[in-house]
C-alpha cells in the first residue's frame, strides 16, 4: 500500500462514518408505493370481501347438486297382542329402501347462477376495498408528508421572525422605532410558535391516520423525501366502478331470484326403491319384495304462495336497480365535482411553479441586494423573506392537494392503462 493512501485511508473511514447514516435513512424511509403495497396486504375489507366470494362459489357448487338420498326403513304390521314377534304371521313386513329428491324444474341451476353473482358482486367490492386502501393511504401519506415539510418552512420562518423581533427591539431602544413595532413583532412571533404546536399535533394526527393502513412502525419511519408521483388518471365512466360492477351483479341475482321463484309452479317429485321381506311366510311363496314409488309434489292449492314469492322477487329486482341508477349518479356527481376541483388546483400549482414562487424569491434576493447596498433597512429585508417563505408554504398546500384530489379522482376513474 503505497504512502498515499496509507495517509488517506483516514479520511475514507471519517467520509464513510459520516455518509452511512444518510444512506441508511434513506434506504429506510417509507416511500409512497411501500405504503401502498402494505396498506393493500394489510387491508381486512378486501379480505373479509374475498372470503364472503369464496363461500358464495362454494354455496353455488353445492347448489348445483342433488340433495343427499334419504335411507327409508319400514316395520308393517307388527302383532301386538302376544309380543312383537316378527314370525307370527305372514302379514308381517320388513322393508328398507331408498328415495331420491329431484328439485322442482331448473331450480338447481338457478340457484347456482344465483350465489355465482353474488360472488361476482362481492368480488368487485373487494376490488373496491382495494381502491379505498390506495385512496385512504394516499391522503394519509400525503398530509404527512406536507406536515413535515410544513415544520420546516415554519421554523425557517420562526427564524426571520425572531431577526425582525431583535432589530424592532434595538430600533426602539436607539429611540428610532416605537414600542407598537416591538409589540407588533412579538406578537406576529407568539402567533407562529403557536402555530407550530398546532402543526405538530396535526402531524401527529396525520401519522396516526398512516399508522391505520401501514401499522405503526412502518408509520414511525422517515417519509421519503422524493416528491411523491401518481398514476395518471383513466378516462373510464362511472360504469366501470366496481361499486356499479357489484351492483350489476346484484341484479342479475334478482333476476336468477325471480327465475328461480317461477320455478314453484313446477312440481317436485321423488323416487323410492325398496326392497322387504316377510319373516313369518316360510315355506309359502313370494317373501321377498321390490318395490318402486314415484311421488310428485303438485302445487295445485299453493298459487297464492308462489304468486306471492314471485311478486317479491320482482320488487327485489326492481330494488336493485334503482340502487343502480342511485349509485351511478352519486359518482358520476362525484366525479365531475372532484375533476373540477382538480383542474383548478392543477391551475393554481402551474401559477405558483411559473409565476408566484419565482417572483417571491427574485422579490428576496432583490431585497438582500437592496439591503447591502444600504437602500432599504433591514426590516424590509426579513419581510420580503417572509413573503418567499409563505409563498413557498401555499405552494407545497396546494401541491398537496392536488395530489390528494388526484388519489381521489383515481379512486372514481382507476389507473390509466
Amino acid at each position: 500500500m503505497s504512502s498515499k493512501l496509507l495517509r488517506a485511508w483516514p479520511c475514507l473511514v471519517l467520509l464513510f462514518l459520516v455518509m452511512t447514516p444518510s444512506w441508511l435513512a434513506a434506504a429506510d424511509a417509507l416511500s409512497l408505493q411501500e405504503a401502498e403495497t402494505l396498506a393493500v396486504e394489510r387491508d381486512p375489507t378486501q379480505a373479509r370481501y374475498q372470503a364472503t366470494a369464496a363461500a358464495s362459489r362454494d354455496d353455488a357448487e353445492a347448489a348445483a347438486r342433488l340433495p343427499n338420498p334419504v335411507i327409508v326403513g319400514e316395520a308393517m304390521n307388527l302383532p301386538v297382542d302376544d309380543g312383537l314377534r316378527l314370525d307370527r304371521t305372514p302379514m308381517t313386513q320388513l322393508a328398507v329402501g331408498v328415495r331420491q329428491t329431484f328439485p322442482r324444474g331448473d331450480s338447481r341451476q338457478l340457484a347456482s347462477a344465483r350465489e355465482t353473482t353474488r360472488a361476482d358482486a362481492e368480488g368487485a367490492r373487494a376490488d373496491d376495498a382495494v381502491r379505498q386502501a390506495r385512496l385512504g393511504v394516499r391522503r394519509a401519506y400525503l398530509e404527512a408528508r406536507y406536515q413535515s415539510q410544513l415544520l420546516g418552512l415554519l421554523d425557517d420562518k420562526l427564524d426571520l421572525l425572531a431577526d425582525l423581533r431583535d432589530v424592532s427591539e434595538r430600533e426602539f431602544a436607539s429611540g428610532l422605532g416605537s414600542s407598537q413595532s416591538v409589540l407588533e413583532m412579538e406578537l406576529e412571533h407568539d402567533r407562529l410558535q403557536d402555530r407550530i404546536s398546532a402543526t405538530y399535533a396535526e402531524e401527529s394526527a396525520a401519522r396516526a391516520e398512516l399508522a391505520r393502513w401501514v401499522g405503526r412502525e412502518a408509520a414511525g419511519r422517515e417519509l421519503d423525501t422524493t416528491p411523491p408521483s401518481l398514476p395518471s388518471p383513466g378516462e373510464d365512466d362511472v360504469t366501470s366502478h366496481p361499486l356499479v360492477r357489484a351492483q350489476e351483479a346484484l341484479i342479475d341475482s334478482a333476476r336468477y331470484g325471480v327465475d328461480l321463484a317461477h320455478q314453484g309452479y313446477r312440481p317436485e317429485w321423488s323416487v323410492q326403491l325398496g326392497y322387504g321381506r316377510a319373516p313369518g311366510a316360510r315355506g309359502m311363496g313370494g317373501v321377498d319384495r321390490l318395490s318402486a314409488m314415484v311421488m310428485l309434489d303438485l302445487p295445485l292449492f299453493d298459487s297464492r304462495r308462489q304468486d306471492s314469492e314471485v311478486a317479491a322477487s320482482r320488487h327485489r329486482r326492481d330494488a336493485a336497480l334503482f340502487a343502480l341508477n342511485e349509485k351511478a349518479r352519486d359518482l358520476e356527481a362525484r366525479r365531475v365535482a372532484v375533476e373540477q376541483r382538480w383542474r383548478r388546483l392543477g391551475e393554481r400549482d402551474a401559477r405558483f411553479s411559473e409565476r408566484l414562487l419565482p417572483s417571491a424569491h427574485a422579490n428576496a434576493e432583490a431585497a438582500e441586494q437592496a439591503y447591502r447596498a444600504g437602500t432599504i433597512e433591514f426590516s424590509d429585508l426579513v419581510r420580503a423573506r417572509i413573503t418567499d417563505v409563505q409563498t413557498r408554504l401555499d405552494a407545497l398546500r396546494v401541491a398537496t392537494e392536488r395530489l390528494q384530489t388526484q388519489a381521489e379522482l383515481l379512486y372514481l376513474w382507476g389507473d390509466a392503462q
